[in-house]
């Protein structure tokens, strides 16, 4: 067998997926990077995620036998990122803070099993996108109210 078939079973499972998180969308928001969790990486989960980034939020896709789950993480939410090396796979978590917690009551999301490659990719786009939410945000403070009308 030449792998054709679980390819494409595969990509028909991914367009499934995306097709779902697209419908989950606002409008003008697209989808800009998709990172895939490893079966074999992920502390043995039998359901690896599949992680869309899109131009304002990360949706975490999850297909677990006929259900798929989807958590939604806004990059305004992320107060750091870290990137965790292992033998054959990475972990990228994010440290959140969310407007109605304490500081210690900071929680963390976690995405395991990526490639080496994968990881420090998603980290980049991150950590690009919350420098531009940052921009924007620090913009609309200097902008006088004048500007606003």
């Amino acid at each position: 067998m030449d792998g054709k078939v679980g390819e494409r079973v595969s990509d028909f499972f991914l367009q499934r997926g995306r097709k779902q998180v697209e419908d989950l969308l606002e409008h003008g928001e697209r989808i800009l990077l998709i990172v895939h969790e490893s079966a074999v990486g992920s502390e043995g989960k039998f359901a690896p995620a599949t992680l869309f980034a899109t131009n304002r939020k990360m949706i975490l896709s999850r297909n677990l036998f006929f259900t798929r789950t989807f958590e939604i993480l806004k990059y305004e939410y992320i107060t750091h990122t870290e990137l965790k090396h292992g033998i054959f796979y990475s972990t990228v978590t994010f440290g959140l803070q969310f407007e109605h917690r304490t500081a210690e009551q900071k929680e963390r999301w976690m995405i395991t099993g990526l490639s080496k490659h994968s990881a420090v990719v998603l980290i980049n786009f991150v950590e690009k996108m919350r420098q531009i939410k940052e921009l924007r945000e620090e913009k609309i403070k200097t902008e006088t109210p004048a500007q606003h009308r």
